[in-house]
């Protein structure tokens, strides 16, 4: 089975998608490509879920030139189309690829509104998730990289009845426990504090690091 290169149209920008990653890597630290990586995904499922199960997706995406276009691929038969979802008649495949034959695949450019309601949904879900994912993961390696060592965090806020403290560690927060905090100390929010961070664990889908005003190796 051939594959057939469709040709490219020349009213395929969108600069905006790319400005909104561009931003959204500097304000939160999401590497561009990571996010292009979900949104392939994310196309891929839409259209398994909104054209038969059919996932054989062209996805031709530059930054640089500001391209985003999405083809889907389709089978060329010469007798009757079974499966419109998968298959493209050798009639209406040659409009799109002159040379097109029987059995080659022939892709078929899509408008993102075709894919429906549904479709978008899922898209943003499973992006929303893996940029989630991706966030999480810079959590973790943050904390990594200061584990058993001492951090200037900031104070966000103190519960009144616990006692507990809030604190701004880079890109996250943690917790500092009444009993991890300096005896008779006043902890107010905005005030800058060291903090030793003793361990690091997964808690429920967040990581989470455990921090002291108390340990030895701090006072």
């Amino acid at each position: 089975m051939r594959s057939k290169k469709t040709e490219q149209p020349q009213d395929n920008r969108n600069t905006e998608l790319y400005e909104a990653l561009r931003q959204m890597e500097k304000e939160r630290g999401i590497p561009v490509d990571f996010m292009l990586g979900q949104i392939k995904k994310a196309i891929a499922t839409a259209c398994k879920s909104n054209y038969g199960g059919n996932e054989d997706v062209l996805i031709n995406m530059n930054p640089e030139e500001g391209i985003f276009d999405v083809y889907l691929n389709k089978v060329v038969v010469e007798d009757m189309v079974t499966d419109t979802n998968k298959e493209i008649a050798l009639e209406e495949a040659r409009k799109i690829t002159p040379s097109a034959m029987p059995g080659d695949k022939v892709g078929i450019k899509m408008d993102p509104k075709d894919l429906g309601r549904i479709a978008v949904q899922t898209a943003r879900s499973i992006i929303r998730q893996g940029i989630h994912d991706g966030e999480k993961g810079q959590v973790l390696a943050e904390y990594q990289s200061k584990l058993k060592e001492i951090v200037t965090a900031t104070v966000e806020q103190v519960d009144p009845k616990t006692g507990n403290a809030t604190l701004r560690l880079g890109k996250s927060v943690a917790v500092l426990p009444k009993n991890e905090q300096i005896s008779g100390e006043v902890l107010t929010p905005g005030s800058a504090v060291r903090v030793y961070i003793i361990d690091i664990k997964m808690g429920g889908k967040e990581p989470k690091a455990y921090i002291s005003r108390t340990h030895p190796d701090l006072v």
